[in-house]
């Protein structure tokens, strides 16, 4: 069984500049998170409202606004997806067609 770890998300936040380049919108604002060492926690909420952001972030597939993400107690910030002890199922169809559901949950590239 894989390791259990403790996860804090400080101030974290997400900006983007509009379409029109002509501002920014605010799509993750400064949350602050504490997820003990096997807590289970579900984040809920609307359609927009940063959900998704949230978990793309931890997992390294988003940047980071402002703010920290520790595992651990480590920050984790700059660290790419592939090197942060953690994982992702998507919610849409974004891994590989020709893999089985195990195949893509499984999946570790080469190192």
């Amino acid at each position: 069984m894989a390791k259990q770890a403790s996860i804090q998300l400080k101030n974290l936040t997400k900006e983007y500049v509009t379409h029109e380049g002509t501002g920014t919108f605010l799509a993750v604002d400064h949350i602050n998170v504490d997820i003990a060492s096997g807590q289970f926690v579900t984040l809920l909420g609307p359609s927009g409202c940063g959900k998704t952001t949230t978990l793309r972030m931890i997992a390294g597939f988003e940047g980071i606004s402002d703010g920290e993400i520790l595992l651990d107690g480590v920050r984790i910030n700059e660290l790419t997806p592939d090197k942060r002890d953690s994982s992702m199922v998507f919610q849409s169809y974004a891994l590989f067609p020709h893999y089985d559901v195990f195949d893509n949950v499984g999946y570790r590239p080469c190192k």
